[in-house]
């Protein structure tokens, strides 16, 4: 007996990043995918649909091909090859604009708020906590909640270059991992990043954004100001303090991983603790239990004995 598993298109487009976008005063920012973070969740999914339906007097959204064309319907495709760009017109300093998401089956809302300003660039997060025993030495992820720059320039996310002098960063290569002084915001998203906590000490390390390098300095015990670049283009030093926190013992249970499985069709993916991972520094692995309260639409969880 054979069958066919035909995946069913029922989860509407939503958004997984922020509404805001910065942008340079009368300048210009081409719309890659982090900007309009939409997310699918259809296991089918298909290119998702942007269109500006709607009269825009503030800003222009444009082709970068043809940087004179409007572009009021555009596809996912078009901001992943950077196809598309924002132009500020300099009439209002802060706007929304009104715009629909599609996956082809559902309509999505959306309300995208600009911001224009001069050219900055600032720390955005800059905190890793942990909980764990005294002179334990974890191993943190670093996400975007971590660790991030905010700026309204018109960069990537590959453009933001960090660099330490220390190793206890890593960065995931293939099925390893391996210590890095270098690294962007791109690999920070794409969850590639992870921090060795160690003594407490100070590790000095730079922040290129753009053609802008912005000199900074980690502590691991302190926290400081935002870091902050010239409108004037050329290079300037700031301190930076990223603050490492550790949980006393008796801290509340908390989620240290979760992360998305991808299964193929008709396969099996073991679930492990690189997806999944709770703890509250007090209890065992096998004193923790999870309960499951609602099966996968698709597919079933079965626990090997």
């Amino acid at each position: 007996m054979s069958f066919s598993i035909i995946p069913v298109n029922d989860n509407k487009p939503h958004l997984h990043g922020s509404n805001t976008i910065q942008i340079v005063e009368r300048g210009e920012r081409v719309l890659h995918p982090y900007l309009l973070n939409w997310v699918d969740d259809d296991s089918d999914e298909a290119p998702l649909q942007f269109n500006f339906y709607q009269p825009i007097k503030d800003a222009a959204v444009l082709s970068t091909v043809s940087p004179y064309h409007p572009m009021t319907a555009f596809t996912e495709k078009d901001l992943e090859q950077g196809r598309i760009m924002l132009r500020h017109l300099g009439h209002k300093s802060n706007f929304t604009i009104s715009y629909t998401v599609s996956d082809g089956k559902h309509t999505v809302e959306g309300l995208l708020r600009i911001v224009a300003s001069d050219p900055f660039v600032r720390l955005g997060e800059s905190l890793l906590e942990y909980c764990c025993l005294p002179g334990d030495t974890p191993n943190l992820p670093v996400t975007p909640l971590n660790l991030s720059i905010v700026s309204n320039l018109d960069i990537r996310l590959e453009d933001i270059i960090y660099r330490t002098e220390s190793d206890n960063f890593a960065i995931q290569h293939h099925r390893f991992r391996r210590p890095t002084r270098t690294f962007t915001q791109k690999d920070i998203n794409d969850g590639k990043i992870s921090y060795n906590v160690g003594s407490v000490a100070t590790e000095p390390f730079t922040v290129q954004v753009g053609n802008q390098t912005l000199k900074a300095e980690q502590k691991l015990s302190e926290r400081a100001g935002p870091l902050v670049a010239c409108s004037d283009g050329y290079q300037t030093a700031a301190l930076v303090d990223v603050q490492i926190v550790r949980r006393s013992l008796g801290a509340s249970l908390e989620l240290r991983r979760s992360t998305t499985v991808s299964v193929p069709v008709g396969g099996v993916v073991s679930i492990d603790t690189s997806h999944l991972e709770i703890g509250d520094a007090a209890s065992s692995a096998d004193d923790l239990i999870y309960h499951v309260i609602k099966q996968p639409q698709e597919g079933t969880l079965v626990l090997e004995q």
